[in-house]
């Protein structure tokens, strides 16, 4: 049987494909929350407000693994002032077509501005420096500034979890939606004969732990919060149509992870750490 929130997504789909006119995009008066129109939104959404939450308005960030630069796209559109440092060159022009302001280069080793605050966008678990990446933040921090961080716990995801997921992989709105390819991660765990064996063997290599990520991290600064956040409906974006449909289903997998995630049903992988420098006055 297929996740309850499976059945709505298909059944929101269904009620936006019978009632829209042909060519319209905005799903918000079809169903009772705001949906959004593309895939990547989902998550944008989801990162841009917890920055935001945390960041107040018409501050300076620097976000280090801006990617193709769609949070920092959104938090511009917010009032925020946003560098990011992206080492991808096809990132670098995809983020600066939405007028990213990005820095090509790799973390620490780019000059930065000051900032209230500096944030890792699912980056440093990548950064295979980690005491210098952390210690580096503090010489572009301004003073009372926030670090904040957010990334997943890879080790820590449970087997119900991953089949969770694949449920949702499996269900008859992910068959008619996902797009299979060899290289894809979702592909790869959809296939594999032990898909539990199959996300370690992916995930457990050249990664810091989220243990790793939050000692370093507590050298230097004060760690205020640290959160569990829904993170497998991510994996989803890449493999699915930039459709409003689509983003339907993300946003309706991420609902459903997010509320198992509440009732205990599987721990969260999705990691965020809040930590400011209280050691300088401004």
């Amino acid at each position: 049987m297929e996740p309850p929130a499976l059945h709505r997504i298909e059944h929101i789909a269904a009620t936006h494909n019978a009632i829209r006119p042909k060519g319209h995009c905005d799903l918000s008066r079809n169903v009772s929350v705001t949906i959004p129109n593309n895939p990547i939104d989902v998550p944008t959404a989801a990162t841009a407000a917890f920055i935001a939450s945390n960041v107040p308005i018409a501050g300076t960030i620097v976000e280090i693994g801006c990617g193709s630069g769609h949070v920092a796209a959104e938090l511009s559109k917010r009032g925020y002032a946003v560098a990011g440092v992206e080492s991808d060159r096809e990132a670098v022009s995809r983020a600066r077509e939405l007028d990213v302001n990005v820095i090509e280069g790799s973390w620490p080793d780019v000059d930065v501005e000051r900032a209230n605050a500096v944030v890792f966008t699912r980056s440093l678990h990548h950064i295979s420096r980690l005491p210098e990446a952390i210690a580096g933040v503090r010489d572009v921090l301004l003073p009372r500034g926030t670090v904040l961080v957010e990334d997943f716990a890879f080790d820590e995801a449970s087997s119900d979890a991953i089949n969770w997921f694949l449920t949702v992989v499996e269900s008859r709105q992910g068959r008619a939606l996902i797009s299979h390819s060899a290289g894809s991660f979702v592909t790869q765990l959809h296939t594999a004969d032990d898909p539990v064996s199959a996300w370690h063997q992916d995930h457990d290599h050249d990664l810091h732990t989220f243990a790793e990520m939050t000692h370093e991290i507590g050298k230097f600064f004060a760690i205020r919060d640290t959160q569990h956040v829904p993170y497998l409906y991510r994996y989803l974006v890449p493999v699915l149509p930039e459709t409003p449909e689509a983003a339907v289903f993300v946003r309706e997998v991420y609902d459903e992870e997010s509320q198992f995630g509440k009732s205990g049903e599987f721990s969260l992988t999705g990691r965020r750490i809040v930590a400011v420098d209280d050691t300088r006055s401004v």
